[in-house]
């Protein structure tokens, strides 16, 4: 293990074993559990951050945040096609994950941009650095992938039921043999497949370890000195190895020394700090979601501390749709987009404006679709409210027209791209004026013929169509 891996280790199981102890301290100071945080616009799916930036993985550059901040979106020349028209870069972010001190994202067109720290090789660029990387860049290589992991200093994508890694591998825990236990900066700096593992359905980073989910079995890789592989040994392994006794499984997680399975049946399984092979958590059932030390269950409520003992249900969260389990801060996503948080609040994780802890979730701030906890920082994507709807003025519903071009005009929100289309064909675009007039002229052959009209912000946002306009076009 090299000098850079020992430093990483160190640093990282300090920090996590600081965060954990946070979470469960009872004499917290107590918010209100709703603040005064006000909304942000629901405009953009970018992706949005908030809590410790130094290392650019909130999307500022070497700066914290208490209130979340929209994570800049990546220079032109890194995009499809070379340009912002269109759902490309993460103008449609569907999924975020946060590391250690780096974050990752999943784009609509199915890319992967990563930004914070580089210094394991992180945002998967082909380079090592020790900067603030603020603005996302570009994975290379990948494509079509199906979703992402964020570990301690590492990642994992799925791509068709192949398993990419990145980053630190100096415990083995890209599972490249070949580089396994690498010491070096440029080890892991592109994304390669994980050796020997294909038909994977999902996969979880742990700080230094691996996990995929195969046909209902478990596969591990990389640090084991907790038994987080789960085979019944504390031996490293950059190769993938089963994890004992488990089948059913349907969901998986990872985090510093331990992991954890979701069966069929709704129980949870914990290996690593837990043991070295797979055991079941008590008081645990009906549970339809597992992250970290964290777990939902059927009924909306949401349960923590799992080990041999009895957990406990985390007070004042009812409804919860989505988890996440941070090394310092806890999210719960809730019906309508609001999330709550709790545990440590020392670098502003939960983006309510302050730096207050709390053992009682409170209100974040801003409306979301999904969300992530780092180990310094908090992650989500913005719920999107679509375009309101252009109107068609002319020509009028019912009309027969006699000549052509036809002036097609209507209102909509100033400055807002505007299509016309008659089934599946555009007919015309604009872009309306400052006072939200718009209009084009298209031809028409004779016959009858059905329009529409939709508008879409700067953001790529779509509206619903207006109200179809029906006319006749004849030309003796």
């Amino acid at each position: 293990m090299g000098t850079r891996s020992t430093q990483h280790q160190r640093n990282f199981v300090t920090l996590f074993g600081v965060a954990c102890a946070v979470v469960m301290v009872v004499g917290l100071a107590v918010e209100p559990a709703e603040s005064n945080a006000q909304p942000l616009p629901r405009i953009s799916a970018n992706p949005w951050g908030w809590g410790r930036g130094l290392e650019g993985q909130i999307g500022l550059y070497s700066n914290n945040s208490s209130v979340p901040v929209q994570v800049p979106t990546p220079p032109a020349h890194e995009l499809i096609g070379g340009s912002h028209a269109g759902p490309v870069g993460l103008a449609r972010a569907i999924s975020v994950r946060g590391g250690s001190v780096h974050s990752i994202a999943l784009a609509g067109d199915r890319t992967v941009w990563a930004w914070g720290s580089n210094q394991a090789g992180q945002l998967g660029n082909g380079t090592s650095d020790t900067g603030s990387n603020n603005v996302p860049t570009r994975v290379s290589g990948l494509a079509h992938v199906d979703a992402i992991s964020a570990g301690g200093f590492h990642n994992i994508a799925l791509q068709k039921g192949v398993v990419w890694t990145w980053g630190a591998d100096d415990l083995g825990q890209l599972g490249h043999p070949g580089n396994a236990f690498c010491g070096g900066e440029t080890c892991g700096t592109i994304a390669a497949p994980a050796i020997g593992l294909a038909g994977v359905t999902a996969v979880a980073a742990g700080a230094f370890h691996s996990l995929a989910l195969l046909e209902g079995t478990v596969l591990a890789w990389g640090y084991n000195a907790q038994g987080q592989l789960g085979n019944g040994t504390t031996t490293n392994s950059a190769i993938p190895v089963p994890v004992s006794g488990l089948s059913s499984v349907t969901a998986i997680s990872a985090k510093l020394g331990g992991s954890s399975a979701l069966k069929s049946d709704g129980t949870v399984w914990l290996w690593g700090n837990y043991g070295n092979v797979p055991a079941q958590a008590q008081g645990l059932t009906n549970i339809i979601a597992i992250d970290g030390n964290l777990a939902l269950r059927s009924d909306g409520t949401v349960w923590y501390g799992f080990t041999a003992a009895a957990p406990y249900q985390v007070a004042g969260l009812s409804g919860v749709q989505a988890i996440a389990f941070g090394g310092y801060a806890n999210l719960a996503l809730l019906p309508g987009g609001v999330v709550k948080a709790w545990g440590g609040n020392w670098y502003g994780g939960f983006g309510n404006g302050t730096t207050l802890e709390s053992a009682t979730p409170v209100q974040t701030s801003g409306l979301w679709q999904a969300i992530s906890a780092g180990d310094y920082h908090s992650l989500g994507i913005a719920l999107e409210a679509p375009s309101p709807s252009p109107a068609i003025s002319t020509p009028s519903q019912g009309s027969t027209l006699t000549t052509n071009p036809v002036a097609v005009t209507g209102t909509a929100t100033p400055s807002t791209t505007v299509i016309v289309s008659e089934g599946n064909t555009t007919l015309a675009q604009t872009v309306s004026d400052a006072s939200g007039n718009w209009s084009v002229a298209v031809s028409f052959p004779n016959g009858g013929h059905s329009i529409v009209a939709r508008a879409e912000t700067k953001d790529q946002n779509m509206s619903d169509p207006s109200p179809t306009i029906s006319f006749t076009m004849y030309m003796p």
